[in-house]
């Protein structure tokens, strides 16, 4: 910091100039971003040594795969699932951080009565599957899971199920509400089946 004096017509003024230097560059640890979701805002900030922000100074961003994640002014448009690399650069510095792109195939209730399935077509990739139920009058009935064209397990009937399967040729996943002949109860809950990257 300092001062600026300026000499003009006999008059001389001085005036504050504040020197703030750029030192490192705040970003996300890590980003996740939905294959067709709208562009996402990306705000990384250029601090100085103590840690104050300088909002008025640009950072450039770069994109080590754009066929992942493309780089569109200060947005980041999610182009296909993989990972890729975000770099923030500025003045000689820079920083870096992860980015996966997925696709949410289902993100939705789910309600079944008994007997009744819900079946999904899923092109080539790997999959998350979550799903949560609740039976109707508090009892503890699930739905079951199966796989049609992937080396995947079915799964018996929960309430609760996490798994991941690879169906490199597509699959066709079925959730039912297995049949329970006259005490057969309705279930809801909620789907989540998510592309995700390969390992």
């Amino acid at each position: 910091d300092g001062t600026l004096t300026v000499t003009a017509g006999g008059i001389e003024a001085g005036l504050p100039v504040h020197c703030r230097i750029p030192t490192l560059i705040d970003l996300p640890e890590s980003l996740r971003l939905i294959l067709g979701a709208k562009p996402a805002a990306l705000h990384a900030r250029a601090l100085t040594e103590g840690g104050t922000p300088m909002p008025d100074v640009p950072v450039a961003l770069s994109s080590s795969s754009p066929g992942v994640v493309r780089v569109e002014g200060d947005r980041l448009v999610p182009v296909g699932v993989g990972r890729a690399i975000l770099k923030a650069s500025l003045d000689g510095i820079s920083a870096v951080t992860p980015v996966e792109v997925v696709d949410s195939i289902a993100a939705q209730p789910i309600a079944l009565a008994d007997g009744q399935k819900r079946s999904w077509t899923l092109p080539p990739g790997l999959y998350h599957v979550a799903i949560d139920i609740a039976a109707s009058a508090g009892v503890a009935q699930g739905v079951t899971l199966a796989w049609q064209g992937a080396r995947c397990d079915d799964q018996p009937e929960r309430q609760a199920h996490r798994v991941t399967c690879d169906a490199p040729d597509g699959a066709t996943l079925t959730v039912a509400n297995p049949v329970t002949y006259g005490v057969g109860l309705a279930v809801s809950g909620r789907v989540d089946i998510t592309r995700v990257p390969a390992p």
